[in-house]
């Protein structure tokens, strides 16, 4: 199995519901090591 090491995304609002909901999953993801990458912030 190949392992993930980064993972790119549109808008980092893309990986939560809302605002408040969008550091939760970024920290579990860089926590086993694995990059994010953003189109754009906002």
């Amino acid at each position: 199995m190949k392992a993930i090491k980064k993972v790119l995304v549109t808008e980092l609002l893309r990986l939560g519901r809302c605002r408040s909901e969008t550091p939760a999953p970024m920290e579990a993801i860089t926590e086993v090591g694995v990059s994010i990458y953003a189109q754009f912030i906002k």
